[in-house]
């Protein structure tokens, strides 16, 4: 009976996508990020990661209403949109389709990739930050859409994405490449998307009525990779072939998103830890 219950315990700590911690907790000042001087291979900047000193600046206010719901609605965004490239049901505006994917992952929501969004949200103004590393990955990739007001759509939030694809071709899906009288800001957020490696994400709103008009909404998304992350020069964007068959190890064809790999954990219904503004005293508690 005991062998019993261990080996059901064993197996759903296995199936959890997605680690349990509590990212107050962590000392994020420790994992700032090195960028090297690609003609020395020396560093040349190290960035402080955006939770170090997570507070938000005066001007920001965090959006946190229906978070449950915006929560399941972008993980179910991301995982259909994903589903679809994977089934080669994408079509490039020049009549091709993009191909199959044999090992696109289905997606979790992660609160510690969430938390780390979050601090950024509170501080950001127009554009990605620089390192935003979490306790277990490096190059922790990120999508940014402004708009001028928070009840906009989170359709619209991943069509502004997603729409790259036509931008992007499906010739560079096994080389990841800059494409030739295209900046890489044109179809980098659709290649975040299609990353197959990509296994969770962590979403953030912020109102900052001090941004310009259409920049005072803010939703940002941040995912984690298995490998060095998306977008990385000369790396398949997804390995061509038969959706799903050749999923990466310990993981199955999704039952629901029948092109994606692996198990999709539960969207936690946590309610996050407080950031306090810059200023406001850290013992206040929480009304």
């Amino acid at each position: 009976m005991l062998v019993l219950v261990f080996l059901i315990f064993l197996r759903v700590c296995l199936c959890s996508v997605v680690r349990k911690i509590d990212p107050t907790k962590i000392d994020y000042c420790e994992k700032t990020c090195t960028v090297e001087d690609p003609n020395t291979n020396k560093p040349s900047k190290v960035y402080e990661n955006s939770a170090c000193d997570c507070r938000a600046n005066t001007t920001h206010t965090e959006l946190l209403f229906q978070l449950v719901e915006f929560r399941k609605t972008m993980l179910e965004l991301h995982n259909s949109l994903r589903n679809k490239l994977a089934l080669g049901k994408v079509k490039h505006k020049d009549g091709s389709f993009y191909p199959n994917a044999s090992n696109m992952r289905a997606l979790s929501y992660s609160l510690e990739v969430e938390y780390i969004a979050r601090c950024y949200a509170v501080k950001i103004y127009d554009d990605h930050d620089e390192c935003r590393d979490t306790i277990k990955h490096k190059a922790v990739g990120q999508n940014v859409h402004f708009a001028d007001s928070p009840y906009e759509p989170y359709t619209t939030t991943m069509w502004w994405w997603w729409k790259q694809f036509d931008v992007y071709n499906p010739k560079h899906i096994d080389k990841y490449e800059l494409i030739q009288g295209v900046g890489e800001k044109a179809y980098a957020d659709f290649t975040q998307l299609a990353w197959a490696e990509v296994y969770t994400l962590g979403c953030a709103r912020s109102w900052n009525l001090g941004n310009y008009k259409f920049g005072r909404f803010a939703v940002l998304c941040n995912y984690e990779s298995m490998g060095e992350g998306a977008n990385k020069m000369g790396a398949p964007v997804y390995a061509q072939g038969p959706s799903c068959s050749g999923c990466p190890e310990g993981t199955n064809c999704n039952p629901k998103y029948t092109g994606l790999c692996g198990r999709i954990d539960q969207v936690p219904m946590d309610r996050p830890p407080y950031i306090y503004k810059r200023g406001e005293i850290s013992t206040t508690t929480e009304s």
